[in-house]
């Protein structure tokens, strides 16, 4: 069985990673071309969708802005079903953009320890409104035996809890978070920050208007029209990306080892959804 799987364009992202993952498990790396060559040990490098498969012990994608070739969109929606599949059956895995986020993992790993298993306890979905959140939580809170709250109450909660403690034996308000199971909702910033340090997974929904259009435009069943959709197109093509991504970051440099998960578009959605559904029915 292959140590760790790397998965991702002919890059130096990937390159990176394989690196980092053999000198720490000591362990050769290798080319992955078919997905029955995972029973093959050292660190795997697939460059490609059909050489990709969920079930290693780590699974790290390497989700760089220019993943290379014959990767699409469609082959990221799937990697990442298979990835969050994985996440909610307890496995060890990693969702990188960067080599600055790459190397801060690397250094996390090695200072946690290489642990193949991390269950799956704490989560949290952020976004800005409008973006799925709510009926996200909804879908996964039961398959994954996780009680729901608004990141604000959770905070807010753990606080009252830590006034009812005897003065100068309070915990830090993470600390106190890391002993409860939950799946938290955050459309604050301020207070998704807060407790990224203590999630096992984050889910962010980047800002699509074209899912927000459908809430609040054709709600239910009523599909966009063409001349809906061609307006929304037309202004996706000029919105700015910056500040996503600087949120991306942001939560990644907290979230230590937590794989977040940045969700651009409906296929992404099904896909994560359902893999965490299959996770969840492994679990049980």
């Amino acid at each position: 069985m292959a140590d760790a799987l790397v998965f991702g364009g002919s890059n130096g992202l990937v390159s990176m990673l394989a690196d980092g993952l053999a000198n720490a498990l000591r362990v050769p790396e290798r080319y992955q071309h078919a997905p029955n060559e995972v029973d093959r040990p050292g660190i795997a490098i697939c460059t490609d969708a059909g050489s990709f498969v969920a079930g290693g012990p780590m699974l790290i994608y390497a989700d760089d802005e220019k993943p290379g070739d014959g990767l699409t969109d469609s082959n990221r929606a799937s990697a990442l079903g298979q990835l969050a599949e994985e996440v909610a059956a307890g496995r060890c895995v990693a969702v990188l953009a960067s080599k600055a986020e790459a190397k801060r993992w690397l250094d996390h790993l090695a200072e946690a320890g290489l642990a193949r298993d991390r269950p799956l306890k704490r989560m949290m979905i952020c976004g800005e409104p409008g973006t799925g959140k709510t009926t996200l939580a909804a879908k996964l809170a039961g398959p994954l035996g996780l009680p729901v709250a608004s990141a604000d109450d959770l905070i807010a909660g753990q606080h009252a809890s830590l006034e009812n403690e005897e003065r100068g034996r309070a915990a830090p308000l993470e600390d106190v978070l890391a002993r409860h199971i939950w799946l938290a909702e955050s459309t604050q910033w301020r207070s998704a920050y807060r407790i990224a340090s203590v999630t096992d997974c984050i889910i962010y929904l980047e800002h699509s208007l074209e899912r927000v259009a459908q809430q609040k435009i054709a709600p239910g069943d009523r599909p966009l029209t063409w001349k809906e959709k061609a307006a929304i197109s037309a202004v996706e093509h000029v919105y700015p990306k910056a500040n996503e991504r600087r949120i991306h970051t942001k939560l990644s440099e907290i979230a230590h080892l937590a794989p977040t998960f940045e969700i651009r578009n409906d296929a992404e959605l099904e896909s994560v959804t359902a893999g965490f559904l299959r996770g969840a029915a492994r679990r049980t």
